[in-house]
């Protein structure tokens, strides 16, 4: 096979091709005693149009080689990336062909693959039964699936649409939900019938700009389950209670009968008073704590100083505080988050550590107080950790499971987030999140 020329190779022959054409002319010239100031002119208008046309019809090739170029990096542009170019060029030309083909196909390999991703993520997100809504920042809904278009019971695609438009055909409090942007348990009145959404509004970038997900997920079904069983677990509690100082009562008053027979036993009823009025005082308090769970007042928020707060949580349990506090004020329900600090302390305390391992601290983000109080005790096994936060749960033998719901309600009335984790090295990381005080705050 022969080797082609390159381009530089034919740009040299012609250079030798024109000079020696030059030398050719002079020689010619002085045999026939042409005179030089004729003989130079003409010579160089003809080397000069050798030059040009030689030029031309060796950048011929080049030129279209950089149209086809050209052509091919704006179908780029328009995801096309099935142009190819016939290579007929040796040296860098020939690389440059060779290296755009190349790129050519491994694009086109690329965009197949994310083609087949996009299709796969997208039947995903069709199935989901999360209803799905993503917006820009002015407004239009650039994403949905089909469990959101029967939310807004609206028919055909919602691509398009203003999204504060469509959310009034939600109900009052979903809708009011959606345009505070709040993240959490929303229920409503549907036909008759209590139903309760998951509303996550979550705001990222997305091609440089502002662009804001909501998600929908219908936890009806899923929480009655929950409190059926929630009702189950509190019966068969309050029953096992009850028996425990029921029958020592019931007991203890048969005995007391017989001893109003027996005259000379009569010393022995002050006791059996005194253990008939325990287990009664013991079975009120008992009572009088699922009360309170189930009377929970809604927190009156205020603007709090977090150094007072602290300070008075120290004199009833002893912590310490890691960095300084945010120089910031908070704002919520002192009474309230004072007795969650308590309580989350006291299980701290409860955990078999060290006081000195039981830390505090308190950092300002997003417009957030972030309280993370960690200890050094035996943490929570994986199966503890999903139901910790659960009414009548509890790690404890005699354990009521009030504490951490009971937190947990506090911090949900707050617009915050109870988080429970265990430490690599052993121990319990206990986070939640308040409002801060902004200016202008009601």
């Amino acid at each position: 096979m022969i080797k082609r020329i390159s381009l530089s190779a034919k740009l040299l022959t012609l250079f030798f091709i024109v000079l020696l054409l030059q030398t050719s002319i002079f020689v010619f010239a002085q045999f026939f005693s042409f005179p030089l100031f004729l003989t130079l002119p003409l010579s160089l208008l003809l080397c000069l149009s050798l030059v040009f046309f030689g030029i031309n019809a060796l950048l011929k090739p080049s030129h279209n080689l950089l149209k086809a170029l050209t052509s091919g990096v704006l179908s780029f542009q328009d995801n096309d990336f099935s142009v190819q170019i016939h290579n007929e060029f040796q040296g860098e030309l020939g690389q440059l062909v060779n290296a755009y083909n190349a790129l050519a196909k491994t694009m086109k390999k690329e965009r197949m693959s994310l083609f087949q991703r996009e299709l796969l993520l997208d039947t995903i997100m069709q199935s989901t039964p999360v209803s799905i809504v993503l917006i820009n920042e002015n407004d239009q809904i650039v994403y949905s699936n089909l469990v959101a278009q029967k939310l807004f019971n609206i028919k055909g695609k919602l691509e398009g649409l203003t999204f504060s438009n469509i959310i009034n055909t939600l109900n009052d409090e979903l809708s009011e939900s959606c345009r505070k942007k709040q993240s959490g348990l929303v229920t409503i009145n549907k036909d008759d019938k209590k139903q309760t959404y998951y509303l996550s509004c979550q705001h990222f970038q997305m091609n440089m700009r502002q662009h804001t997900l909501y998600l929908f997920k219908d936890l009806t079904t899923e929480i009655s389950r929950q409190e059926i069983n929630l009702w189950k677990n509190a019966i068969r509690l309050i029953s096992h209670e009850l028996n425990n100082s029921l029958a020592p009562i019931a007991s203890l008053t048969s005995s007391a009968l017989k001893i109003l027979n027996k005259p000379e036993h009569f010393d022995m009823l002050p006791d059996i008073l005194i253990t008939i009025n325990r287990r009664a005082d013991n079975l009120k308090v008992f009572l009088e704590q699922y009360a309170q769970f189930a009377r929970l007042p809604e927190p009156t928020k205020s603007q709090q100083n977090l150094a007072l707060l602290i300070s008075s949580v120290q004199r009833i349990y002893a912590f310490s505080l890691k960095d300084t506090l945010p120089n910031i004020d908070g704002y919520f329900d002192a009474t309230q988050i004072e007795q969650v600090l308590i309580n989350l302390l006291k299980n701290a305390h409860e955990s078999q550590c060290d006081i000195e391992d039981i830390v505090l601290k308190v950092v300002h983000e997003n417009e957030r107080l972030v309280f993370a109080l960690v200890d050094r005790g035996t943490g929570m096994k994986a199966n503890q950790l999903q139901q910790a936060l659960l009414p009548f749960f509890s790690t404890k033998e005699k354990g009521t499971g009030l504490g951490l719901s009971l937190c947990n309600e506090v911090i949900s009335a707050h617009d915050g987030q109870l988080k429970l984790a265990n430490r690599e090295q052993g121990g319990l990381l206990v986070q939640f999140d308040l409002p801060a005080w902004q200016a202008g705050t009601t």
